[in-house]
């Protein structure tokens, strides 16, 4: 019985190629997995000065920026010196203009030198929204509305 399936060629050629196909099918799952699971990192960097109490180590989006997206954005970073972290204002540009702006309260937490710190922001992108080179201030604030740090990102769609 075992011989005919091994001698037959056309039974050998459908063999092969459903085992080609599952490797194919196996080598895309490794593929696209990992992808779906991981961040995205646009480009960054702390905007504050050498006195500020907040100094940006991260930033990262649950995914690449796109139309009619719902996403997540995570700012994190060591806190310099004893504050009370009240909240962040957000401003985007396009192009040197500001497209949006908003002020986030976050929950009042004390926070010490060392300390990491991170908090993050949701939104969703319209699908009206115009292509172009997006840029992103966050300025985290005390409890007494002073700034604190200061990061920025930048995304094109």
């Amino acid at each position: 019985f075992t011989s005919f399936f091994s001698r037959n060629p056309i039974i050998t050629f459908f063999v092969y190629q459903s085992m080609r196909a599952s490797a194919t099918l196996v080598a895309i799952l490794l593929i696209t997995i990992p992808l779906t699971l991981s961040t995205w990192t646009p480009w960054w960097a702390d905007c504050g000065n050498s006195t500020s109490s907040f100094t940006t180590t991260d930033i990262h989006l649950d995914a690449l920026p796109t139309r009619n997206s719902k996403d997540g954005i995570y700012i994190c970073g060591t806190i310099n010196d004893v504050e009370t972290v009240e909240d962040f204002k957000m401003l985007v540009k396009l192009g040197g203009v500001t497209v949006f702006k908003t002020t986030v309260q976050l929950d009042e937490k004390q926070v010490f030198p060392g300390d990491q710190y991170c908090y993050n922001y949701t939104y969703l992108i319209p699908a009206i929204t115009p292509s172009g080179s997006y840029n992103v201030t966050f300025t985290l604030e005390d409890d007494q509305s002073n700034e604190m740090g200061c990061s920025k990102m930048g995304f094109s769609i």
